[in-house]
């Protein structure tokens, strides 16, 4: 059998495509440029090339008027063949009653900007071998269409997604997929109905909808008027005012493969989503001493990717939270309350979607073995509960196992170890006012070394196994990679334990501002004069901040930019030498016109933004008056045009407006 899918282009039928290859279906895709400016002829060599032909409408509209205008001249080229013609409930956007359903279909009224697409429907109707599926709102295979994109991309780039009015209304959805599966049905002579709805049978309100999207990308929602939905430029959001409660076409036997709608499968399809986009979780885990700032990095990166913060404080905080459940259920071991509740905010969606930051926790190798466990390193372990199933019987395996099994793809991708020399981290620490510094600082040092220490003991562990297994030896990759794991671990030992695991792993310098050590012996006050001299003597501020700076450690980039600004020095001393001022007069030749060009383009920067501001002062009080006297206005015409049913609409329209205008201009002059 032979489908032609015209255009490609559209994102039903490039995953159509896939599927109906996946049933060995011949499937000819035809291009959005082939269609435009259609001619018979053109519209004739696929008719006679195909079995199937599903056509985009609203993509398409020259090549349907085309094609209606073939079959009625030579209907014989249509014998055996079938149209279908695909479209969307926009052309039902303001079809009064509470349900409708595809018996309804004459009588739709769709949403302004959908008039064309409804006479392309009816056209495309009169053709006796033709069908029509009109699709619910789209979501899921990556939201590549208009469907939802708007609110996904709010969330996931803007992490705040707006609400406008209450959101009460009533949105028709549908997954691309159970698209795609009702056309399945019309290509295998399964649904031959004229015309067909497909939509979910779970209904969603706007409100329903955006707090889904919200809360799998951690972003928060704010609400605004509904007339300011009227000033928005992306008029491709207007589908999503529609209040519709339609009913899918009844088909005996089937089954929707997203039977619960958007919100049952908001995992998947979130996945999808940043998928599309190219995007993989973030995954920071941030370890140093304390007063290296790991935890203003640590919240900085959080503010800066929308990522989810993850400390032990935050973890102990909601394992406080359950501890009156857990007692009741027998559950009072401190470490499976922590591990528990690590494991629930590792399922919150944000972590799946956009990603997190550890903030030096975990704090041993022994916490990082039981948060993120590395079959490598428990082999032993595992043998030995092995044996005690095989004598006690096999046994399910446990939900947290399962857990653990899913939450790899989670495990920190980046691990940075942040670090600064002691007289810096000790002024900090009484900079800030944190209590006992010196104690917190000697219990890291210690528990550093054991983790050093504990990490090597689990590699000799890793060789003696490795030697067991006879004939089997290490590719190139492996070795380079336990070499450099290795090197990690002489001065880190958590680093090298994520490095083992495909981290990447990096030291960072936080020296912002070198200080003496402290003595406490020392006291008195500074003079005027030596705090002068201390001034003078302070070295500037560096180019990039913290943040960036860590951040261009992390890209790659730090070791590039510092060979670019130191050079060569022996290579650039000679040059100097030779023609200092000639060479300063060329370069102050050479950047007068990048200088002025610079000096132009800020100008006429500042020149728009100011322009803007002042049409922003301006606009306000005619967008006011738009919203609250001409839209109710236009609004009430469009009823009384309904009512009267008038022989030309347009004047009578026109004839309403200005009445409304002249009595709004009275009650002006009056006040």
């Amino acid at each position: 059998m032979k489908v032609s899918l015209a255009p490609i282009e559209s994102h039903v039928l490039k995953v159509a495509g896939e599927d109906f290859k996946a049933r060995e279906y011949e499937v000819v895709e035809i291009r959005q440029e082939e269609l435009e400016g259609a001619s018979e002829t053109s519209v004739q060599n696929v008719v006679e090339n195909t079995d199937y032909l599903v056509v985009d409408i609203a993509l398409a509209p020259s090549f349907v008027r085309a094609l209606v205008r073939l079959e009625r001249s030579k209907p014989e080229l249509f014998a055996g063949k079938v149209v279908v013609g695909l479209t969307s409930v926009v052309s039902w956007g303001q079809t009064l009653g509470e349900k409708v359903s595809d018996a309804d279909e004459t009588r739709r009224t769709p949403i302004p900007g959908a008039l064309k697409l409804l006479e392309l429907e009816r056209l495309l109707m009169s053709c006796e071998c033709s069908q029509v599926l009109c699709h619910g709102i789209l979501y899921g295979s990556g939201e590549c269409h208009a469907g939802l994109k708007h609110l996904f991309d709010q969330a996931f780039r803007e992490g705040t997604v707006t609400l406008y009015g209450e959101g009460g209304a009533n949105i028709p959805l549908v997954n691309v997929k159970d698209v795609v599966q009702f056309l399945d049905l019309i290509v295998a002579s399964k649904l031959t109905k004229k015309y067909c709805l497909v939509v979910d049978e779970v209904e969603n309100t706007l409100k329903e909808v955006t707090e889904t999207i919200a809360a799998s990308f951690g972003a928060k929602v704010e609400t605004a008027s509904l007339e300011d939905a009227i000033f928005l430029e992306e008029k491709k959001v207007d589908h999503l005012f529609l209040n519709l409660k339609p009913e899918c076409t009844k088909v005996d036997d089937y089954v929707f493969q997203f039977s619960g709608g958007l919100a049952s499968e908001m995992k998947a399809i979130s996945a999808e989503y940043t998928a599309s986009l190219g995007y993989s979780p973030h995954a920071f885990f941030l370890s140093g001493p304390p007063g290296s700032g790991k935890t203003y990095f640590a919240k900085t990166l959080c503010e800066k990717f929308g990522l989810e913060y993850v400390s032990k404080e935050v973890v102990e905080a909601m394992a406080k939270e359950k501890e009156g459940t857990e007692e009741e259920e027998g559950e009072s071991n401190d470490e499976n309350k922590l591990l528990t509740s690590f494991r629930e905010i590792m399922d919150k969606p944000n972590i799946e979607n956009k990603g997190y930051v550890l903030d030096g926790y975990p704090a041993t190798i022994q916490e990082a073995l039981e948060l993120f466990p590395n079959a490598d390193f428990q082999e032993k372990e595992k043998e030995k509960e092995e044996e005690t199933q095989s004598s006690e019987g096999e046994e399910e395996p446990s939900p947290e196992a399962e857990a653990e099994e899913t939450k790899k793809h989670l495990y920190p991708n980046v691990s940075i170890y942040v670090k600064a020399d002691d007289p810096v981290l000790q002024e900090r620490s009484a900079a800030s006012g944190a209590a006992d510094f010196t104690g917190r600082y000697t219990a890291f040092k210690k528990s550093s070394d054991e983790d050093k220490k504990q990490f090597q003991d689990l590699l000799k562990k890793l060789d003696e196994n490795a030697k067991e297994q006879d004939g089997v030896e290490k590719s190139g990759e492996e070795v380079s990679t336990r070499a450099a794991v290795d090197e990690i671990a002489q001065s880190n030992g958590l680093g090298a334990y994520f490095a083992f695991m495909g981290s990447k792993f990096f030291d960072f310098d936080n020296n912002r501002k070198e200080v003496a050590p402290v003595d406490p012996t020392e006291e008195g006050e500074k003079s005027e004069e030596a705090e002068g001299e201390k001034a003078e003597a302070e070295e500037p501020e560096p180019e990039f901040s913290p943040i960036e700076s860590l951040l261009a450690k992390i890209e790659g980039k730090t070791d590039e930019s510092s060979e670019e600004a130191q050079g060569d020095p022996e290579e650039e001393a000679p040059k100097e030498a030779e023609e200092p001022g000639e060479a300063t007069e060329k370069e102050e030749a050479a950047a007068q016109p990048e200088q002025k060009e610079a000096l132009k383009e800020a100008e006429t920067v500042d020149t728009d933004v100011s322009q803007l501001e002042e049409l922003e002062v301006l606009i306000k009080p005619v967008k006011a008056y738009l919203a609250s006297e001409l839209a109710p206005a236009i609004s009430e015409g469009f009823i009384k045009l309904v009512e009267a049913k008038p022989e030309d609409p347009v004047q009578f329209l026109g004839e309403f407006l200005v009445k409304q205008s002249e009595s709004m201009t009275a009650e002006l002059s009056s006040s």
